[in-house]
């Protein structure tokens, strides 16, 4: 890790994070990759280069992304099977 990056190694885990949901929530909202780019340059600082960088990455793999999601569904998890017993505890007080 430190010959890739001479950031913290909490720091890289956190921006690869934050870059990553913003690619999967991109995909989810079946947002362009062009409106991806514009949008980070002009609202959120990136340089032109970057943006252009991350929405040809992007491009090429919003595909890939869109199968991963639609794998995974949009129904809340829920449980299928329990097996679960009740204890108790019976206390003779003193009188």
């Amino acid at each position: 890790m430190d010959s890739l990056c001479s950031s913290k190694g909490d720091v890289v885990k956190e921006a690869y994070s934050a870059l990553l949901t913003l690619l999967v929530e991109a995909t989810r909202n079946s947002i362009s990759p062009d409106a991806l780019q514009d949008n980070l340059s002009s609202t959120h600082g990136w340089s032109l280069s970057r943006a252009e960088h991350l929405s040809k990455t992007y491009r090429a793999n919003q595909p890939k992304l869109t199968a991963a999601l639609c794998n995974v569904g949009s129904q809340p998890v829920h449980v299928t099977d329990v097996s679960w017993r009740l204890d108790y505890c019976i206390q003779v007080g003193k009188t």
